[in-house]
C-alpha cells in the first residue's frame, strides 16, 4: 500500500494559508494550524486465495489461530468477503512562524489516527501513533527541514499515483485487502512487486532535507539520512537494525556469504528471503522537478536517484560481524503529468535496481524489481474519475529447492527454474463526488493479477484452504465504497 502523497500534498496545501499569517506585519509569534482527515470504507473482495497462515501436515487447528509447525507466521484473513475499515486519517499539527529577520519557522507533528495495535502482518501496515515530526525553516526561497520526515525520494515525484481519486486506486488501501501468492506452508513470499515507491526509500527515518527555489520552474531537492532504521529517538546501533528487527538464527561468511541456521544449508548461493533484515547507513536521495503552466496548460516533470553508502544486514551483536551478503541499496525514478482543463494524464517508472538483492543472487540475474504505472483523471465541478494501470515486476535467482523443508517435496533436486519472475497487474477505477467543502464520497475499484514462480516448492495439500500444492498466482477483485472528511 502507499499513499505517499496524499497525506504530503493535502498537508502541503495548507503552508500557504499558514505562513500567510505568519508573515502578517508585526507578527512573529507561532500561529498553530491543526488539519486531518477521517476516512471510512467498505471493502468487499472476491480472489482466488481466500487466506493465508500457517500451515503444515501436523497442524490445522485453525479456529484457535495457532501457529503453523515450524512457522512464525501469524493467521491472517481478508474477511469474510467483506470488512468495514478505518483508513488512512491522521491529524495534523503545524506551528508557524517569523523571524525578524523574515525567515518562516514551522514545527510540525503528523499523528496517525487509524485505531489497532503496532503490530503488522502479511501485507498489513505497521500502525505507527507519530508518523512525522520535524521543524523547518524557510528563506530566499530555499527550505530546511530537519527531523523524522519524508525525503525527496518520496516528495520529489510525478507519477499516476498523484491523480489517482477515491482511497488512491492502485496505490491505496485495497492491498490489505489481496492475498499475495503463497508458498506450501501458505506463507506469502514477500517477493511482490507492486507498490509506486522505490523500495530503497527511508520513510521518515530521521534525515535532513534541502531544497532550493524555483528557477525556470526547476527545483532541487537533496535528503540524507544517518541510518534507514533510525526514527525518533531509537537508539543508533552499527550492528543491528535499531528497530530490534535481526535474527540470531544464522551467521554469515564473507563478501558473497555462507549460511547456516534452522533451515537446511542453501547450496550455490543465497537467497535474499533467507536472510535477516537489513538497513542503509548514510543515504543520499536527489531530487529534481520541473513545474510550469502554459496558460490552461501545465506540466510536471520529476526524478529522483537514491543510494545508500552501506547497506547492513541486521545480526544479533554477539555472533560478531561479517561483511553485508547484500548489495548496496539503490534505485531511481522519472514520471511525468500533463493537465489541462480538468484533464490529468501521468505515468511513472521505478527502478529498484539491486535493492535488497544479495551479491550471490545478482551473479545468478536477480534484481530489485521495476514498476511501472500510467493513469488519467477529470474533475469537473463536484465529480473526479481516473483510471489506473500498475505493472510490477521483480526477477529472482535460481530457484534451488534444497532451501525447501518440505519432506514431502516431490519436485527434483537442483535448479528448477531459470530466474522466475515474479509480476503483479493492478487495473484502478475511482470516482469522487464532493458533497460539501470537506466532504467527500468515492468509490475506488481494483482487479489485480499476480504470479510468484518461487512459490511452487511443493505438491502438499494445503489444510487451510483444502487446495493441492502451492498456490503461486491468486487474482481477484476489491471493491471500496466510502467517505472522508478533511478539515
Amino acid at each position: 500500500m502507499n499513499k505517499k502523497l496524499l497525506l504530503t500534498s493535502t498537508f502541503l496545501s495548507s503552508l500557504p494559508l499558514a505562513f500567510a499569517h505568519a508573515e502578517s506585519p508585526g507578527n512573529t509569534a507561532p500561529h498553530l494550524t491543526i488539519s486531518g482527515s477521517a476516512t471510512f470504507h467498505a471493502a468487499f473482495m472476491s480472489q482466488d486465495i481466500k487466506s493465508v497462515g500457517p500451515n503444515s501436515s501436523s497442524d490445522n487447528t485453525l479456529a484457535t489461530g495457532a501457529l503453523g509447525s515450524g512457522f512464525n507466521t501469524s493467521t491472517v484473513g481478508k474477511g469474510q468477503g467483506f470488512a468495514f475499515d478505518i483508513d488512512d486519517s491522521y491529524i495534523d499539527f503545524a506551528a508557524t512562524g517569523k523571524t525578524d529577520g523574515g525567515i518562516d519557522y514551522m514545527m510540525r507533528v503528523n499523528m496517525d489516527a487509524v485505531p489497532g495495535n503496532s503490530d503488522g502482518a502479511n501485507n498489513y501496515s505497521a500502525k505507527k501513533r507519530v508518523r512525522q515530526t520535524y521543524v523547518q525553516l524557510h528563506g530566499f526561497g530555499f527550505t530546511v527541514i530537519g527531523g523524522t520526515s519524508s525525503g525527496v525520494e518520496t516528495t520529489m515525484t510525478s507519477d499516476a499515483s498523484n491523480i489517482m481519486h477515491g482511497d488512491g486506486g492502485f496505490a491505496g488501501g485495497w492491498s490489505t485487502r489481496f492475498n499475495e501468492p503463497a508458498a506450501y506452508n501458505n506463507t506469502p513470499s514477500g517477493n511482490m512487486l507492486y507498490g509506486a515507491y522505490l523500495t530503497a526509500s527511508t520513510g521518515t527515518a530521521n534525515k535532513m532535507t534541502l531544497t532550493t527555489p524555483r528557477f525556470w520552474g526547476v527545483q532541487l531537492g537533496y535528503s540524507f539520512v544517518p541510518n534507514s532504521k533510525h526514527e525518533g529517538n531509537l537508539p543508533p546501533n552499527n550492528l543491528s537494525d535499531p528497530s530490534g528487527g535481526f535474527s540470531p538464527s544464522y551467521t554469515f561468511t564473507g563478501s558473497a556469504g555462507t549460511s547456516t541456521g534452522t533451515q537446511p544449508t542453501i547450496t550455490g548461493y543465497l537467497t535474499s528471503h533467507s536472510l535477516s533484515s537489513y538497513f542503509d547507513k548514510n543515504v543520499s536521495a536527489v531530487g529534481v522537478d520541473f513545474s510550469k503552466s502554459f496558460g490552461d496548460f501545465s506540466v510536471d516533470l520529476a526524478g529522483n536517484f537514491i543510494v545508500a553508502g552501506q547497506t547492513q544486514y541486521s545480526i544479533d551483536p554477539s555472533l560478531g560481524a561479517s561483511a553485508s551478503p547484500y548489495k548496496k541499496s539503490s534505485g531511481w525514478s522519472t514520471g511525468l503529468t500533463l493537465s489541462y482543463a480538468g484533464f490529468d494524464l501521468s505515468g511513472g517508472y521505478f527502478n529498484n535496481r539491486s535493492t535488497g538483492v544479495t551479491y550471490k543472487d545478482a551473479e545468478y540475474g536477480a534484481d530489485g524489481g521495476k514498476v511501472w504505472n500510467v493513469g488519467a483523471s477529470y474533475t469537473q465541478g463536484a465529480f473526479a474519475v481516473a483510471v489506473g494501470y500498475l505493472y510490477g515486476k521483480k526477477t529472482l535467482a535460481p530457484y534451488d529447492n534444497t532451501n525447501n523443508p518440505s519432506s514431502s517435496n516431490s519436485l527434483p533436486s537442483g535448479v528448477i527454474f531459470t530466474n522466475p519472475q515474479t509480476k503483479a497487474k493492478v487495473y484502478s477505477l475511482t470516482l469522487d463526488y464532493r458533497l460539501a467543502e470537506g466532504l467527500t464520497t468515492y468509490i475506488d475499484a481494483n482487479y489485480a493479477k499476480m504470479e510468484d514462480p518461487s512459490a511452487l516448492t511443493s505438491n502438499s495439500t494445503n489444510s487451510w484452504t483444502g487446495k493441492t500444492g502451492d498456490q503461486p498466482k491468486n487474482k481477484g477483485g476489491v471493491v471500496l465504497i466510502g467517505t472522508r472528511i478533511t478539515i
